[in-house]
């Protein structure tokens, strides 16, 4: 197809568009006034130039006023007739320069330049440090709430019920949730054993037991550890009921001589047998594997 080219009748821009935009009305580029692109034949026919030049004739010096549409053309000087061309005097002032062409906005859009930005390497340094930023500060997070609620509803209140009996000074028993976040699963650890004898090492544990049936906290697994290392496990609702018992003023010989019975390996399997027989015979045994019990749990 070919281009119509005219002027805006508002500025005078002079644009070239394709003949397909024919009869739309579109902005000027120059003036953003709504103009009507014209058909071919119309923008065929050429504006002839409006106003008046005036110069000075070079042979007699008369002031000489002429079209501007016939401006580069021949004629007789008024004044002395000679044949002068008309042209613009250096001693008058220029006319108005001509506006630069530019194409409707639809036609042939202007491509913005390109804004200087960071290097491309720079943008993928700012995203990587910001997401490490962002996940330290949920990994912080995480790490504070999990210790806050370690330390104030597990830790300190078995730290404190163990502190607060004499005959517990030859251990210390220390009290955390799995990972520090599992509410399923309590971990009794060992950490420091001097001198300690079975009733006192289970007078511990049933202590703590106690501590977490009167706040009605209950667990699925208790974990019986030394120095972090998984040594026994009891079942939540076994590990409840020492504390109750314990707290209603049960005889702490049976809590112990009945405990080894609910005691499992890591592995799941049992860690001892259930006696049966005569009471004396059962009662023997019950004890020697309590005291067994206590002596792997302790390692002593």
């Amino acid at each position: 197809m070919a281009d119509i080219t005219f002027d805006c009748p508002q500025c005078g821009n002079n644009l070239v568009v394709d003949e397909s935009g024919a009869g739309l009305s579109v902005p000027c580029p120059e003036c953003s006034q709504l103009i009507t692109i014209p058909s071919p034949t119309i923008a065929a026919r050429p504006t002839p130039p409006q106003g008046d030049i005036v110069f000075n004739c070079p042979h007699c010096k008369q002031s000489i006023e002429a079209p501007l549409a016939i401006f580069g053309q021949l004629i007789d000087c008024p004044a002395c007739n000679n044949p002068v061309e008309v042209r613009r005097s250096s001693s008058l002032p220029m006319p108005p320069p001509r506006r630069p062409t530019t194409p409707p906005p639809h036609i042939a859009p202007k491509v913005p330049r390109p804004v200087p930005g960071p290097h491309p390497h720079h943008i993928s340094s700012i995203k990587v440090i910001s997401g490490r930023t962002i996940a330290a500060l949920i990994f912080g997070a995480i790490v504070l709430v999990a210790w806050t609620r370690n330390y104030f509803f597990v830790q300190k209140p078995v730290a404190d019920t163990i502190r607060a009996d004499s005959r517990n000074y030859g251990y210390k028993l220390t009290a955390r949730l799995q990972y520090y976040i599992l509410p399923s699963t309590l971990i009794l650890d060992l950490v420091k054993v001097k001198s300690v004898a079975p009733v006192d090492l289970f007078r511990g544990l049933f202590q703590s037991a106690e501590v977490f049936s009167d706040a009605r906290r209950r667990f699925d697994k208790v974990i019986l550890a030394r120095n972090g290392k998984p040594i026994f496990e009891i079942s939540g609702s076994d590990f409840w009921t020492l504390g109750s018992e314990y707290g209603s003023g049960q005889n702490p010989m049976y809590l112990i001589r009945t405990l080894p019975e609910k005691l499992y390996r890591p592995n799941g399997r049992p860690a001892y047998s259930t006696w049966e027989g005569g009471f004396l015979g059962v009662v023997s045994r019950q004890m020697e594997d309590a005291t067994d019990a206590a002596h792997t749990w302790a390692d002593y």
